[in-house]
């Protein structure tokens, strides 16, 4: 077994205090600590290695040093090295053996081509990934390697350690027996894989002239980097060499951070310095998009220096850049946009795949639009493209075919001329290419390919040296893939070809323009104004990676980093940088959108809510207030309205719970239960809330006619549960559902095991069972309302009427809100609170429909909620013993709704909770209304 490497000292921590840009803070702490260096120029650093989060960071480190130098009359300086710690590993890894990444993703391919069904049940509990499949699922395992190595963990010793406390899972199981075999397969190519490579460099590094480590402002550090950094102080020749790490916050902060100066999660709670009158709350991202120009208009051409915009969602980049064009005059680009996916190279790739996946006609003819592709078909048929898209129009003018062959046929049999019959030709040499790539030697196929096609582009002199750049990279990797000598499938070859170059970094096409930075980016900015957009919650604090397999719980008893650390590295980010912009001259923009392009509500990010308890009230109501529409206008006009019918329903009977949805939308009601509309799902794919519900009382219904009704062992009505639960799924979801839906039922098993404890101790009060999904009617102005009450309990004359509920979250404080029947008011006074108005009438209408079926005392009826929430420890039966109150309040407004069904008022009028049919409109109900798109005629 490898040893760990021997401890260097801790290293040496040095707070400075971020009062301007943090390279500039970086700049004057080298100025003195190597002052005696730069006396003598040109100094010489290299025996000093800077360890920087990002390359953006050394850059501009770089440069304020040398500014800072040149202002100090000094020369310059030799040989300053900055480094990421991924260049630091691959520096590692250069002499090592190792598997290239290509030769490790057909390692990968090639142990799950080889890998059968049953050696895996949970894995591939319903089938094994497809050829086309097979890149995304090889990605997902790789995220988990990745992540894993974080801890030295391989996925078999992370299962191994998850069993050994207390987490057992079959999928980890099988996720690391299929590990065996890749490594297996690694053995045989001679190399082990890269994640087994670095682990052992990681506690071996080479050789080394540095004697001077620094750390520079590292807010998130890893086991694996942290084991790697003291092996590598010791390492050097003589005495280990001497750690630094600096970290951007006072010298009083020192209990905030561990001894890497990594934030600790004191960070998660800490009161962050932010000052309400720098977060702007925009309506939208359109909003926040102008806010944004106007705020660089102001700086005119002077802005690519002095602003600096922090930009992580795709949908926000596009719109600023839209608008900085627009309103400031300014060409903008993403940082991270600038890589070889923008190239006509990728998209080839792209048109590639769908065509060898689904060889339609209009697959082929968009790859045959391809600029390298029609570039090649006009100099080998001498067939310009004008001419090409008029013959393949004509076929598609009066029959769109299905396939080439049809459209060939259909070319021929009308008024054939040299065009079409040179596009018969093209469309033939498609089809016969396409067939050729999965037959035979593909992988020389497809380099064969591109290099005619790169080389037909590239004589018009259209071809740029990013397209170069694409070609050659595509080739390359090719070569390295066939020198494994592993028979590979086209489509997945092609899928991975592409996430190569949408990976692989592009120089950008304007130098000039300003860049829209992403969050770390922007932290290291020497620009003195800084404006960070889309302060949502999920955008900061960022999400961790590490595919579908871990989980927060999981990342903490595997040692890796955690929600909660990342919570506190951005929290501690985000003062910094607002510190840093503190001075005269400087500024930091925090900018709220409340919703997306698709109108979803955006929720504020929780680092803007680490304020002081006195000011929390006024950042709530600043965050969460209604923010000014600036002039919201549609960006179209409607070509179309849609004419309904002001139709009522064939028979005066409702189920009660249709009410709730007229409640919440008379639009909603009117598609769903006038119309009919139900949206069609080929397959259930996962547990939806509805299915959960049938399933759950579903197990209810048999605890009370065939299991333990009146038992009071926990264990005994668990173990019920869970058999009836899990019967019932596979009755829905076959015998092998998929990962997700049992992930998913393992968290049901967990609630209905918190249920069974509920339920003996309620059946311990003497509370016993005497109905389940009892039907029950209600007559109420000329309609039948109808319904099943979920259950009924008795008690010495006493009944209540129980209602299931399975909430993923539930605020114990304000019982009848959050089950949704109604908004009300509370009084000092103790007496029940005042209703605003109602919401859900479900349960005050199974009271009445029981208590005319089933007389009983007023006194002696009441309800409950058996609530059942994701955090199992909250379940309990809570009863609504007022509910009574509250019977003519829901009567009358019931008459009112059924009042309203009957005279056909369903016009579309705000946004429901929940929009079922947006996919169908293509717009939400507001946005209907609002552009008055549906019109009601008798």
């Amino acid at each position: 077994m490898t040893q760990e490497p021997a401890q260097s000292p801790a290293p040496r921590r040095v707070f400075i205090t971020p009062q301007v840009p943090l390279p500039d803070c970086v700049a004057g702490w080298m100025a003195q600590a190597f002052g005696e260096k730069i006396k003598h120029p040109p100094a010489d650093f290299l025996d000093t290695l800077f360890v920087v989060p990002a390359h953006r960071a050394g850059e501009n480190v770089r440069a304020a040093f040398l500014q800072k130098l040149a202002q100090g009359g000094a020369a310059g300086a030799l040989s300053l090295q900055f480094k990421t710690f991924e260049e630091l590993f691959d520096w590692a890894l250069a002499g090592a053996p190792a598997l290239s990444h290509p030769a490790q993703w057909c390692a990968w391919v090639q142990t799950l081509a080889d890998a059968r069904k049953e050696d895996f049940p949970e894995l591939f509990a319903r089938r094994k990934p497809e050829p086309a499949e097979i890149s995304d699922f090889v990605g997902q395992i790789e995220a988990l390697q990745g992540a894993l190595t974080e801890n030295f963990h391989t996925i078999r010793t992370a299962a191994q350690a998850l069993e050994a406390s207390g987490f057992s899972d079959p999928l980890w199981t099988d996720l690391g027996a299929l590990e065996d075999l890749f490594h297996e397969r690694c053995r045989a190519f001679g190399q082990p894989s890269r994640a087994q490579a670095l682990m052992l460099a990681a506690r071996n590094p080479p050789a080394h002239p540095w004697k001077e480590i620094v750390l520079v402002g590292h807010a998130e550090l890893s086991r694996v980097q942290s084991v790697f950094l003291s092996a590598l102080a010791n390492t050097c020749a003589g005495e280990p060499a001497r750690l630094t790490t600096l970290v951007f916050a006072d010298d009083s902060q020192k209990r905030l951070f561990d001894e890497w100066g990594v934030p600790t999660q004191k960070f998660c709670e800490r009161e962050l310095e932010l000052d309400a009158a720098d977060i702007s709350v925009c309506a939208d991202v359109r909003a926040q998009a102008r806010r944004i120009s106007e705020l660089a208009a102001g700086y005119g051409r002077a802005a690519r220096g002095a602003l600096a915009i922090a930009c992580e969602q795709e949908q926000s980049a596009p719109l600023l850049q839209d608008a900085l064009h627009r309103d400031a005059a300014l060409e903008a680009r993403a940082a991270e946009g600038c890589t070889l996916a923008l190239t006509a190279i990728c998209s080839l790739l792209r048109r590639l795949e769908l065509c060898l996946r689904q060889g339609t006609f209009l697959n082929v003819r968009d790859f045959l639009n391809e600029p390298c592709v029609f570039t090649f078909v006009e100099q080998r048929f001498d067939l310009p493209l004008r001419e090409l898209q008029k013959a393949l129009d004509h076929a598609q003018k009066d029959l769109l075919p299905a396939n080439v062959s049809e459209a060939c046929a259909l070319l021929e049999r009308g008024r054939v001329g040299e065009s079409e019959q040179k596009a018969i030709e093209a469309l033939q040499w498609a089809r016969r290419i396409l067939g050729e790539l999965q037959t035979g030697d593909t992988l020389k196929a497809l380099e064969h390919l591109l290099e005619q096609w790169c080389g037909a582009f590239e004589r018009t002199g259209a071809f740029a040296e990013q397209e170069r750049r694409a070609c050659e990279l595509a080739r390359q990797t090719l070569r390295e893939i066939a020198r494994t000598r592993q028979r590979m499938e086209i489509v997945p070859v092609v899928k991975y070809l592409i996430q190569t170059l949408k990976a692989a970094p592009a120089r950008p096409r304007d130098a000039h323009a300003l860049v829209l930075e992403n969050w770390m980016g922007v932290f290291w900015s020497r620009a003195p104004h800084v404006v960070l957009a889309d302060m949502n919650e999920g955008t900061l604090p960022m999400a961790l990676g590490g595919g579908a397999f871990l989980n927060d719980s999981l990342r903490e008893h595997l040692g890796l980093r955690t929600a909660k650390l990342r919570h506190a590295r951005d929290a501690h980010m985000l003062e910094a940088l607002r510190r840093s912009r503190s001075g005269q001259g400087s500024a930091c923009h925090l900018l709220c959108p409340q919703r997306s392009l698709k109108e979803d509500p955006l929720k504020p990010s929780r680092l803007l809510m680490q304020t002081a308890i006195d000011a929390l009230p006024a950042r709530i109501k600043l965050l969460f207030g209604t923010a000014a529409k600036e002039g919201r206008r549609p960006s179209f006009a409607a070509p179309w309205k849609l004419k309904a019918r002001r139709v009522g329903l064939e028979k005066k009977t409702l189920s009660v719970t249709a009410l709730k949805d007229y409640l919440n939308s008379p639009w909603q009601f009117y598609l769903k239960h006038v119309l009919k509309a139900r949206i069609f799902e080929a397959q259930k794919a996962e547990l939806d809330a509805a299915m959960l519900g049938t399933l759950y009382h579903g197990a209810w219904q048999a605890f009370f006619t065939d299991g333990p009704k009146d038992s009071t062992d926990v264990e005994k009505i668990a173990v019920f549960l869970t058999a009836e639960f899990q019967r019932l799924l596979r009755e829905n979801f076959g015998e092998k559902p998929n990962a997700f839906v049992r992930l998913q039922s393992r968290g049901i098993e967990q609630r209905l095991a918190a249920a069974a404890r509920v339920q003996a101790d309620w059946r311990a009060q003497g509370w016993r069972i005497t109905d389940v999904e009892l039907p029950c009617e209600l007559q109420l102005g000329g309609w039948t309302l109808r319904g099943k009450i979920d259950r009924v309990d008795e008690r010495d004359g006493r009944r209540m009427l129980i209602d299931y509920k399975t909430f993923d979250s539930i605020d114990t404080n304000e019982a009848m809100r959050r089950h949704g029947h109604f908004a009300f008011r509370s009084k000092e006074d103790g007496t029940p609170p005042e209703l605003l108005r109602w919401t859900d009438l479900q349960l005050p209408l199974y009271v009445c429909a029981y208590a005319r079926e089933c007389p009983v005392d007023k006194d002696l009826l009441s309800a409950a909620y058996f609530l059942t929430p994701r955090e199992a420890a909250k379940s309990v039966i809570e009863p609504w013993e007022t509910i009574t109150h509250y019977l003519g309040s829901a009567l009358e407004r019931a008459r009112d709704v059924l009042t309203q069904i009957e005279a056909g008022n369903f016009a579309p009028a705000g946004k429901p909770p929940y929009d079922d049919y947006e996919p169908v409109f293509g717009l939400d109900e507001e946005q209907l209304a609002r552009l008055n798109l549906v019109e009601f005629s008798a």
